[in-house]
C-alpha cells in the first residue's frame, strides 16, 4: 500500500494502485544531507552539527588573546560538522542508489531476509516507510541480476518520498532525461542504462534470480527486453496502489 510519513495510513493516488517493498531513512532528516552532498562525497554522511551559544556569563578571553580572533575561533567551531560514513550508522549498508539530476538518491541496505527493512529505517528505528533495500539473495558484483525494493511513500505534504519517487518514470519526459541508474559502492560506480519501465504484478518473471527457466542469464535478459550483450540487470521495484500492482524500473550494463 502507499505509505505516508505521518503514519496516517494508505492512500490511492488517482485510482492507480500502490504498495510493496521498502525505502530508506526518512527519519534521518531527509537522509541528513543525502542528496546533493552524496554526489560530492559518497563515503561520508553528515551526522551532527555542533551549535555554540554565547551567553552573558561566557568567560572573557585569556590574557594576550585578541577578542576578535577568539570570536572568530568560536564561529569556526560553531560551523563544524561531524561526518559519519553510512556503514558506521548501519552495518547492513551496501551501496548508494542515484539517478543523476533527480531526487532519487538513497543509501541501500541488505538484510538477512526481505522482511526486516519493510518496517525498519536506515538508522534502526521502527518506521512504516522502512528503508530502500536490496534483495538478500543478491550480491553486488557477483550476481548478474540485482533487485532493490522500496515503499511507494508520501511525505506529510503529499510529496513523493522513498520509492514513491519512481512514479516519475510514468512520465515520458522524465524518462527521456533520466536514462542512467547508478549504484555506487566504495567509490566505484556501476552505471545501468534504462531499458524498461512497466506496471505488472508480483508474479512477473522480472523477479527471477534463478534463470534455469530461461536457459541461463542471457535468456532471462532477452525475455526482459534488455539490449543484446547485457551483462547485468538492475530492477527497482515498488507497489503501485492498493490493487497489488508493481512498478518496475530496469536498467542494464552491456
Amino acid at each position: 500500500m502507499a505509505r505516508r510519513a505521518d503514519r496516517r495510513g494508505s492512500l490511492v493516488l488517482g485510482g492507480v494502485a500502490t504498495a510493496l517493498t521498502v525505502a530508506a531513512v526518512l527519519l534521518f532528516g531527509n537522509l541528513i544531507g543525502y542528496g546533493a552532498d552524496v554526489r560530492k562525497s559518497l563515503d561520508a554522511m553528515p551526522a551532527t552539527t555542533t551549535d555554540v551559544e554565547e551567553t552573558a556569563d561566557a568567560p572573557a578571553p585569556a590574557a594576550g588573546v585578541d577578542a576578535a580572533s577568539d570570536a572568530g575561533a568560536t564561529t569556526a567551531h560553531a560551523n563544524t560538522v561531524e561526518y559519519m560514513p553510512p556503514w558506521a550508522v548501519n552495518e547492513d549498508y551496501c551501496c548508494d542508489l542515484i539517478v543523476p539530476d533527480s531526487d532519487i538518491v538513497f543509501p541501500v541496505v541488505k538484510g538477512s531476509d526481505n522482511t526486516k527493512y519493510l518496517t525498519c529505517a536506515f538508522t534502526g528505528e521502527e518506521s512504516e516507510i522502512g528503508s530502500i533495500f536490496m534483495d538478500y539473495r543478491c550480491n553486488l558484483g557477483e550476481t548478474p541480476h540485482t533487485i532493490i525494493y522500496g515503499h511507494d511513500a508520501q511525505d506529510i505534504d503529499g510529496s513523493a518520498i522513498m520509492f514513491g519517487t519512481l512514479r516519475n518514470y510514468l512520465d515520458q519526459e522524465f524518462i527521456d532525461t533520466h536514462m542512467e541508474l547508478d549504484l555506487v559502492c566504495k567509490g566505484e560506480t556501476k552505471r545501468f542504462e534504462l531499458f524498461a519501465v512497466k506496471v505488472t504484478d508480483s508474479s512477473d518473471e522480472a523477479y527471477d534470480l534463478v534463470f534455469s527457466a530461461h536457459g541461463g542469464f542471457d535468456g532471462f535478459a532477452k525475455a526482459m527486453g534488455a539490449p543484446d550483450g547485457t551483462r547485468e540487470i538492475l530492477t527497482l521495484s515498488t507497489c503501485l496502489g492498493e490493487g497489488g500492482d508493481r512498478l518496475l524500473v530496469q536498467g542494464a550494463i552491456v
